[in-house]
């Protein structure tokens, strides 16, 4: 079995990849503590509390259905063009959500982002094994665990920021 060290990510071979995995995953984590932590200001602001949970069952249901069409979606399309539509579809949303001026519009914002986020984090997760040596596979999978630990504390500090401002 082939050793594998940290520093074989200073490469461009497989630091590049390393990284957009791990911006593909940390944009998904991020998404669901920053949003989670501004979601109740926005509800109020529109008067429609009681649409929160909506929103919140939207992405989640969105996110797994993308998730799990994922693998058909990349075994069809292609890993590139997969990614690429479903960042569009995420950023899409995420303009949606973020202009919304109502309850409707950022329930909508939220499902595209779901079903986008769902998407690339699936897609990135699968590409892992196909894109890196096996010795190389659990460390990737750590960098990931980090990007997940960093949105858990770094997100709802970034929430407050932004709804403050």
């Amino acid at each position: 079995m082939q050793s594998a060290s940290w520093g074989d990510f200073a490469s461009a071979r497989y630091g590049a990849p390393a990284a957009m995995f791990t911006i593909g995953i940390a944009l998904h984590a991020f998404n669901a503590f920053i949003v989670s932590t501004t979601l109740p200001s926005a509800a109020l602001e529109f008067q429609a509390v009681s649409l929160l949970s909506w929103a919140t069952s939207a992405y989640l249901v969105a996110s797994i259905v993308g998730g799990a069409a994922a693998a058909t979606l990349k075994a069809r399309f292609g890993s590139r063009a997969v990614l690429m539509a479903s960042s569009a579809t995420f950023m899409a949303g995420t303009l949606a959500f973020g202009f919304a001026q109502d309850a409707g519009f950022l329930i909508a914002g939220r499902l595209f982002q779901g079903g986008g986020g769902g998407i690339v984090m699936a897609c990135c997760y699968m590409l892992i094994p196909e894109m890196f040596p096996k010795a190389l596979v659990p460390r990737i999978f750590a960098l990931e665990s980090v990007a997940w630990v960093l949105a858990a504390l770094g997100g709802p500090a970034l929430a407050f920021v932004v709804t403050e401002s």
